[in-house]
């Protein structure tokens, strides 16, 4: 007896060549989603040190607070220094004639006189 085979085979090929093309589509989907996973991963490694460095730096900027007080302190004290003696020049300026060339001969005599 001769059996005879009645399926087709280009059917079959063509269903094998789908199925490799799916499997393949498949397989760039599931690699895509890999490195869009490591890339997220590197990004979440990135910003946790980031936040470290900027806990850190915050931290001693905190420990640097009392001395920018003391430096705002010291500015302040300066700039009122320098207005009161831009006022006493200028009331030096003011003043008369007379007492001016007092003041400069009592600072041209010798400490000895």
């Amino acid at each position: 007896m001769i059996s005879i085979n009645l399926h087709d085979y280009r059917e079959e090929l063509k269903k094998i060549a789908i199925q490799k093309l799916v499997v393949k589509a498949v397989a760039v989907v599931i690699v895509a989603i890999m490195l869009i996973l490591g890339h997220w991963q590197l990004e979440q490694i990135k910003l946790d040190a980031v936040k470290t460095e900027i806990a850190e730096l915050e931290k001693q900027t905190r420990a640097l607070e009392g001395q920018v007080q003391v430096v705002k302190k010291m500015k302040t004290r300066t700039k009122r220094a320098r207005e009161i003696i831009n006022r006493i020049g200028a009331l030096r300026a003011e003043q008369f004639q007379v007492t001016q060339i007092l003041e400069d001969l009592t600072l041209s005599i010798p400490d000895e006189i």
